[in-house]
């Protein structure tokens, strides 16, 4: 099975691909990186539509090779003590919805990845990353937070399929 794994971003957006058995928490990675939509010149609706085309791309880009997507796993979005930073979170998270819409979709908590991926629902970012890079068999793999948060998004994704059957 070939999961997506997406972490939303206002400025940085993980994405990840991983191939592994639908319920198991280890995988192979196909793919990882992290899209930089940091520019502060964008306008909302302009960086919504940078987002929205470099996913489309990288989704044509999988197509028409040998990995063929069964499911997209989606961090919810976290509900920060700022409202302003959470209403952006939740417009990027729905142009990428919205571009996502012909696949299957699983939504998926934050707290629940950390706890199937690191073992606690409060793990730090550092005990995540390292315990996404033991599970996809690439511990000294040099990634930040979003790409390694992308990974274990799709990890959790692949433990929620087996759970699906």
């Amino acid at each position: 099975m070939i999961v997506l794994g997406i972490d939303p971003g206002t400025r940085l957006v993980g994405f990840a691909v991983v191939e592994g058995d639908a319920g198991s928490r280890s995988a192979k990675r196909i793919l990882s990186l992290t899209l930089d939509c940091r520019s502060s010149k964008l306008k909302t609706a302009e960086k919504l539509r940078f987002i929205t085309k470099r996913i489309s791309l990288k989704l044509a880009e999988l197509k028409h090779s040998q990995y063929q997507i069964n499911i997209i796993s989606l961090e919810k979005t976290f509900h920060g003590c700022n409202p302003q930073t959470t209403l952006r979170l939740g417009e990027v998270r729905g142009a990428i919805l919205l571009t996502l819409a012909s696949y299957n979709v699983i939504d998926i908590q934050a707290t629940t990845v950390k706890k199937l991926i690191a073992g606690k629902g409060n793990a730090s970012k550092d005990a995540v990353r390292k315990a996404a890079l033991n599970l996809i068999g690439e511990p000294n793999l040099e990634i930040g937070y979003d790409e390694a948060d992308a990974i274990a998004i799709a990890l959790a994704g692949l433990y929620k399929a087996g759970e699906q059957k």
